[in-house]
């Protein structure tokens, strides 16, 4: 090293990084809403189906301001109805009083206008969170905000949440048909950090374990789905998720929405559904565990028998 890079400060040595501003806020990766939240769309034919129906569940654990206080019940599953009585399913991750305001806002918009198109929902979504996204500039200081601080600031761990959002909208049949319309499920994804809804399908996760559910939920076949089959997948996928998790847990909390409006099930059915996947679970890895020690044993036999005859073949020359 010669006696100028010597001199100099250690960020500006050679194969040190770039000296970065004070003023100029560090970008970090948005970290996902803590809630798990998993929906699938049940479609059992390319055309429209009286059975079509969209699945969603996530669990109710809460964590409390900075306290670090965990609360086990909350509830992070609600509907919004439009002028013509149709339903929409919402749920919610991240920080819950912010997403609460957003589904407030979107039930604000919705009681005077008409589910009658496929982005409907979705333009109100949208229209819900940046009106939250303003509303949280406007108690800040004064002044014009960089597009890195917004990120920053709707990014951030407190601030941030997600909605996953099911509805159902009439689209025209064929000319001829006995209906005049039909019915075509939707399930969309929408974030404070990224205020842009997005098409989900067959199936979405939301949450910090939304990589572990989406790997679960990739395992199965979901062309042809039915309802009665994504219910307790998507309960077994959350508990899944809450075993593997600590920022989930609490009980699931399972909406369907049908293109006559939403019901939700009741907590004891959903007690017991997880009870009997438990079972059939720990069923399932006994008997995986047993043949895997059985697969081993028969291996390590065939091997050892080869080494015996080449042992005998050896001795004989």
């Amino acid at each position: 090293m010669n006696r100028l890079e010597n001199k100099l400060p250690r960020c500006h040595k050679p194969g040190w990084p770039k000296y970065k501003p004070p003023n100029e806020p560090l970008l970090k990766k948005p970290i996902p809403p803590m809630t798990q939240i998993v929906g699938i769309v049940c479609k059992e034919s390319v055309n429209y189906s009286p059975r079509d129906t969209i699945v969603i569940a996530c669990e109710s654990q809460y964590t409390i301001g900075g306290s670090g206080e965990k609360v086990t019940d909350a509830q992070k599953m609600s509907t919004i109805k439009f002028s013509d009585g149709k339903e929409v399913l919402i749920a919610q991750a991240g920080n819950t009083e912010l997403s609460a305001r957003a589904v407030r806002f979107m039930s604000e918009i919705a009681k005077d206008r008409l589910l009658n198109g496929e982005f409907c929902v979705a333009n109100i979504a949208e229209e819900a969170i940046n009106r939250v996204r303003s509303e949280m500039l406007a108690m800040m200081q004064p002044r014009d905000y960089s597009i890195e601080e917004q990120k920053q600031l709707f990014g951030d761990e407190e601030n941030n949440f997600a909605l996953m959002i099911g509805h159902f909208y009439d689209v025209p049949r064929e000319t001829g048909s006995a209906f005049a319309t039909g019915g075509n499920p939707r399930l969309w994804t929408i974030s404070l950090y990224s205020p842009i809804a997005v098409k989900e399908f067959p199936y979405a996760a939301l949450g910090t374990g939304s990589r572990l559910a989406r790997f679960n939920l990739s395992k199965s076949h979901f062309k042809k789905i039915k309802w009665e089959l994504a219910v307790p997948k998507a309960i077994h996928v959350i508990e899944q998720v809450k075993g593997s998790d600590v920022y989930c847990d609490g009980t699931v909390r399972v909406g369907i929405v049908e293109r006559h409006g939403v019901q939700f099930y009741g907590e004891d059915l959903v007690r017991e559904f997880t009870s009997e996947i438990k079972r059939i679970q720990r069923k399932l890895d006994s008997e995986y565990e047993a043949e895997l020690i059985a697969t081993v044993n028969r291996v390590a036999t065939k091997r050892k028998k080869a080494a015996v005859r080449w042992q005998r073949k050896r001795s004989e020359i």
